[in-house]
């Protein structure tokens, strides 16, 4: 199984000419399971493109409307929903929590994109979205979670940050805010990319996006419950001619010897 989580970046004159190069790139990654963030541009023309795209990856997509205007879109390839929700409050964007079934096995799915600017708010959203995972059954939560991990406190030097970037992620004593990714290890939920690298990636900026403000962070990822975790195989941004120029975030990815 493979499943993977993109922000496509909402908001731009180009969004229409970035989606149809992350189409290729998504179309090459041929995930089963897809988190899409910021998928804005999909909604245009009454959501032309959003079947244009479930058309090219053939996959089923259910969209996650945000009152910010940055909507969730989950996607899947074969598998069955047996239950969908999106979850449009207590968040700043939207979530979608799903049950999948493949066969006789049943898999647990959130995708979100959590609160940019407030480390509050972004744990009060992570706490509202575990009450829709039970970790010890197979289970994905997986998305642009904008926070940094305590895996990556020591080499974060927010010190070098400018302003707006440290006010995202300090908490009121000047030190890096890590809760939200702390209470989600401690719900039994695995980092899946750290549990297999020593060394984290960063996700964005992409080379495109990347200015001498804006720092290089891990932001996006793939969380597992730990049985699940235990059969990964590959947790990496997934490469693509496409993939520094379609976003400003990489696509991260997880390969998983599941079911």
């Amino acid at each position: 199984m493979r499943v993977l989580t993109y922000n496509l970046l909402a908001g731009q004159a180009d969004d229409a000419a970035r989606l149809g190069e992350a189409t290729l790139l998504l179309r090459a990654a041929q995930p089963d399971v897809l988190a899409l963030n910021e998928a804005t541009a999909l909604t245009q023309g009454d959501g032309a493109p959003l079947r244009a795209l479930e058309a090219a990856l053939g996959m089923h997509a259910t969209l996650g409307v945000a009152r910010s205007g940055y909507h969730v879109a989950l996607l899947v390839r074969a598998a069955i929903p047996e239950h969908v929700e999106v979850i449009d409050s207590g968040v700043t964007h939207v979530a979608l929590a799903a049950t999948l079934r493949w066969g006789s096995h049943q898999l647990q799915v959130v995708a979100a994109h959590l609160d940019p600017f407030s480390p509050v708010k972004r744990l009060q959203e992570v706490e509202l979205l575990l009450t829709h995972l039970d970790a010890h059954r197979p289970s994905l939560l997986m998305g642009d979670l904008n926070a940094i991990s305590p895996r990556d406190a020591a080499t974060a030097r927010p010190e070098t940050w400018v302003e707006r970037y440290r006010a995202r992620h300090l908490d009121e004593a000047g030190a890096l805010d890590v809760r939200a990714l702390e209470l989600l290890e401690r719900r039994h939920l695995v980092d899946v990319h750290a549990a297999l690298h020593a060394q984290t990636l960063p996700t964005r900026p992409t080379t495109r996006y990347a200015t001498g403000d804006r720092p290089s962070q891990r932001l996006d990822y793939i969380f597992a419950s730990s049985e699940l975790a235990r059969t990964a195989t590959t947790c990496v941004p997934f490469e693509h001619p496409n993939a520094n120029t379609a976003s400003d975030h990489l696509p991260l990815y997880a390969d998983f010897a599941w079911p």
